[in-house]
């Protein structure tokens, strides 16, 4: 690889860690926190530009655009109640959310062709 550089860094205490990603068709990339309750978008400078929380979900793992017209976001968690992991406040662990109205699509990816 050449020409590397950091494209973000962000405290894991107040923002939890990347897990899943995905990208839109501006450019910004959708970055799921967990033990971070929320998906955070970057713009294509690395800028944090939108934050969608989750407040009842504590491990989110996933976002990936879809619908009709690829402008929902849908949202999964996971509970982690076995290793003790989800704080009592937040029940969500395991759902998933559709988030609307972003002003964003998704990019088209590869489509099954079977």
């Amino acid at each position: 690889m050449t020409n590397r550089r950091t494209f973000s860094k962000l405290d894991f205490d107040r923002h939890g860690w990347p897990d899943g990603l995905c990208l839109d068709d501006q450019g910004g990339v959708w970055s799921s926190r967990w033990q971070g309750g929320k998906v955070i978008r970057f713009d294509s400078a690395g800028e944090i530009d939108v934050i969608i929380e989750f407040p009842k979900a504590w491990n989110i793992t996933c976002a990936i655009f879809g619908g009709p017209r690829m402008d929902s976001l849908y949202v999964t968690s996971a509970s982690s109640t076995t290793s003790g992991d989800d704080p009592e406040d937040k029940p969500h662990g395991g759902d998933l959310f559709v988030v609307d109205g972003l002003g964003f699509s998704g990019r088209e990816r590869n489509r099954f062709r079977g």
